[in-house]
């Protein structure tokens, strides 16, 4: 099971704010109408009816909605429209290491991704290598 949780803005003032508040939302299995079954609780065990709102502002954080559910990928259906079309929600996979060795070598550098502050400014470059052994 996992938590999602994402914002809706439907539309937007001069500052870029005024989520939507109160909207409507249903989780629904890729490509069908059948609603997913989503939880309101981490432990998957209160089912969350569907459709849900968005936060009010007087809840914090308003247009935000969050729900629990099965890894899969699901379509999300805000206010009678599809908003978020296969969304693939997963849980974080981790990899634990049994028998740990040092990578010393770096293969050849295949591509660079660039860097920015906040105001856009360049911090640089990040390599990405075709092999580390």
């Amino acid at each position: 099971m996992i938590r999602f949780t994402k914002t809706v803005q439907l539309y937007q003032d001069t500052t870029g704010k005024n989520a939507a508040e109160g909207v409507p939302v249903r989780v629904l299995l890729t490509g069908t109408t059948t609603e997913a079954t989503v939880f309101s609780d981490d432990a998957g065990t209160i089912p969350l009816a569907q459709p849900f709102l968005t936060n009010l502002i007087s809840q914090g954080n308003p247009g935000q909605f969050t729900f629990v559910v099965s890894d899969g990928t699901y379509d999300i259906e805000i206010d009678g429209g599809i908003a978020i079309a296969n969304e693939a929600i997963f849980s974080p996979t981790v990899f634990i290491a049994t028998d740990p060795v040092l990578a010393t070598t770096l293969g050849t550098v295949v591509k660079r991704i660039e860097i920015f502050d906040f105001a856009g400014a360049s911090l640089g470059f990040i390599p990405v290598y075709d092999a580390i052994t």
